[in-house]
């Protein structure tokens, strides 16, 4: 019974390890090579209208479609996910206008890693067989392709006013704010952003409400990363 109980422990650690692994080996930013939808008519990217980005915290996880003719964001999905015993599952939390159906819901993958910087995704969503090849953007430290340049303005709704996130020296705020602390996100794109925003908002808007208990403390961490005055 020893024996059994120390092997148990020794497969529940090497699962977590390991799901720790592929959560490490994930986290970044990946852009969509080549992709199988069925028999969709856009199944490689010659034929698709767009680049397709996804980025992964340890936690969560957004995807931002661009159309390459003037860099305007045109879809967007934000969300959490989980890796257990090779299977990847996504939440939806929030979504842009044209997406409103996929709210709320979740899918399963089984993804596999050719290296550090190759990702094969397959698995089922909305009905379709689907096979996703993603590779990793590099950083400009590393000599290669450097990351989409559109940035989305990002906007922290308070009370009394909406603070402007400043966002040149790191990444997505998501990284630093929890999704415990996050009530709801709302994206704008084209016209409406701009319309609103000015020029600043030419890449999308994406609007943070946070919990009313936690926006002190949100606030706080803001202002010690230097993303606020």
């Amino acid at each position: 019974m020893k024996h059994l109980f120390a092997l148990s422990v020794v497969v529940c650690l090497f699962i977590n390890v390991k799901g720790q692994q592929q959560t490490s080996t994930l986290s970044g930013t990946w852009e969509i090579k080549n992709f199988t939808y069925d028999n969709h008519s856009n199944n490689n990217e010659q034929n698709t209208k767009f680049k397709k980005y996804k980025s992964f915290t340890p936690t969560h996880f957004i995807v931002i479609e661009v159309n390459p003719n003037n860099n305007i964001t045109t879809t967007s999905l934000f969300g959490t996910y989980t890796i257990k015993d090779g299977i990847y599952t996504e939440k939806i939390l929030n979504v842009n206008r044209e997406s409103s159906g996929m709210m709320g819901r979740s899918f399963s993958f089984t993804i596999a890693f050719e290296g550090k910087d190759k990702m094969i995704q397959t698995g089922s969503f909305n009905g379709m067989k689907t096979s996703e090849l993603w590779v990793k953007v590099k950083t400009v430290d590393s000599n290669v392709e450097q990351a989409p340049k559109t940035k989305p303005l990002y906007v922290i709704n308070t009370p009394n006013k909406q603070l402007t996130l400043k966002t040149d020296s790191i990444g997505s705020p998501l990284l630093t704010i929890g999704q415990e602390q996050i009530a709801s996100i709302e994206i704008l794109k084209d016209e409406t952003a701009v319309n609103l925003y000015g020029e600043k908002g030419k890449d999308g808007v994406i609007i943070i409400t946070v919990h009313q208990q936690k926006l002190d403390e949100v606030l706080k961490t803001l202002k010690e990363k230097h993303l606020i005055d």
